[in-house]
């Protein structure tokens, strides 16, 4: 791992990003986009701490997977360890899976949903949009703190379970055409 760059101040003071308290290196982080946010959170010991315990870092969380994307398996696999490290903070999710949920795909719509089940019980809000058919059930029954939530697919199908989701107060769906 690289030296930590240092300069110094008009005074003569070094000045470094290791002397930047936690809360401000936090919030610094929080003007990342996602992609930086993660990136961030490698970058050293302190800043995965940090990424880790701020509430407000991982507050929205996106995954976009596409058709033509070659290693969305595998994101959607490596999904689930990173979405649980942090899922006591997430609060609001937007998952984009731009392929049909048929074939080898169902794996990658089972990854992405067992993510979500796992965040059941601080999950608020979640947007999916599915091409193909999404079929909405056990999984989504299972996210008891969730207030909302905006599905979009080719087809859409609801399972029974649903009543028990006594905190859902908006759902909104699409069916793509």
């Amino acid at each position: 791992m690289g030296q930590a760059v240092e300069r110094q101040d008009l005074n003569g003071e070094t000045l470094s990003i290791d002397a930047l308290p936690d809360d401000t290196v936090a919030k610094i982080i929080c003007f990342l986009d996602q992609r930086d946010r993660v990136s961030a959170s490698m970058t050293c010991r302190r800043w995965m701490d940090i990424t880790l315990s701020s509430k407000a870092i991982w507050r929205s969380v996106s995954l976009n997977l596409k058709k033509e994307d070659e290693i969305a398996e595998s994101m959607s696999q490596t999904f689930i360890p990173w979405l649980l490290q942090r899922v006591r903070h997430v609060r609001d999710n937007h998952v984009s899976l731009q392929c049909p949920v048929s074939g080898s795909n169902a794996l990658i719509y089972g990854n992405v949903m067992s993510a979500l089940t796992a965040a059941s019980e601080y999950l608020e809000k979640v947007e999916i949009e599915v091409a193909g058919q999404m079929v909405i059930g056990g999984w989504m029954a299972s996210l008891k703190s969730l207030k909302k939530a905006t599905l979009v697919a080719d087809e859409l199908t609801l399972v029974r379970g649903m009543e028990n989701l006594k905190s859902l107060r908006e759902i909104k769906h699409c069916i793509l055409e």
